[in-house]
């Protein structure tokens, strides 16, 4: 469904996980830097990484150690809600993504409806384990695109993503499905505009590359379908 070669593209997954997402665009070809707070679960990214252009690093993605204007692409799938000062997440993720480059946000909505299936519900059936979300730290789509036109970014209609409650319960792993009702979980992507000069003998850094193409996008329309499958709540393993 991919079908697009991605060694010309620059990754940074920011708040990776397992490298449920990093892996597969490794695997495409892709230059994945991978980072997260989780000793663990960077373990996890790296061991799954063996043999790509996978690279994962315990590092705070409200302080990413990367050069400004490196990156094609930056997840921030599935982190934001779990971080107060999420603002600040949003603007270093812009800040390492070069001109034409794009992000990628998926998260929790801030209604009653989202806190009670996305957090009660989701604890109480043991898809999460319990505390992992507080409700007032959920973010609205419109908060999130507010955010992004103060950074110069260009932020899409987001894509509702709600979870199959009668197929999660069968199988123990968290689905969703794609859907315009963004009253539970959602995503987005959010673009930088492209230099006015590109192409004309400008000078980039080492990891610039060209924009994320039709492959990476194939791919997050996997995961705004549901395709994912217990989306960040599994390792790749």
């Amino acid at each position: 469904m991919v079908g697009s070669d991605l060694r010309a593209t620059t990754v940074i997954d920011l708040g990776c996980g397992g490298g449920l997402l990093a892996r597969p665009l490794s695997e495409r070809g892709a230059t994945v830097l991978a980072s997260d707070l989780s000793k663990p679960s960077v373990r996890a990214t790296h061991q799954c990484g063996i043999g790509t252009r996978l690279h994962a690093l315990v590092a705070d993605a409200r302080h990413p150690p990367f050069s400004s204007g490196c990156a094609d692409l930056v997840l921030c799938a599935d982190i934001i809600e779990h971080i107060p000062s999420w603002r600040a997440v949003l603007a270093h993720a812009a800040g390492v993504l070069k001109p034409g480059g794009r992000i990628f946000v998926s998260t929790l909505t801030r209604t009653w409806l989202s806190s009670f299936i996305g957090v009660h519900v989701a604890e109480g059936l043991g898809f999460v384990p319990k505390g992992t979300h507080d409700p007032a730290l959920l973010v609205r789509p419109a908060e999130v695109a507010d955010e992004a036109r103060k950074l110069g970014l260009t932020a899409t209609a987001p894509v509702g993503l709600t979870p199959c409650l009668w197929r999660s319960a069968l199988t123990r792993t968290l689905h969703v499905r794609r859907t315009r009702w963004v009253m539970v979980s959602y995503a987005m992507w959010l673009s930088k505009p492209p230099s006015p000069h590109r192409g004309d003998g400008e000078v980039t850094s080492s990891c610039a590359t060209p924009a994320a193409g039709a492959g990476s996008t194939a791919l997050f329309e996997r995961a705004a379908n549901g395709e994912w499958g217990a989306r960040r709540l599994a390792t790749c393993r």
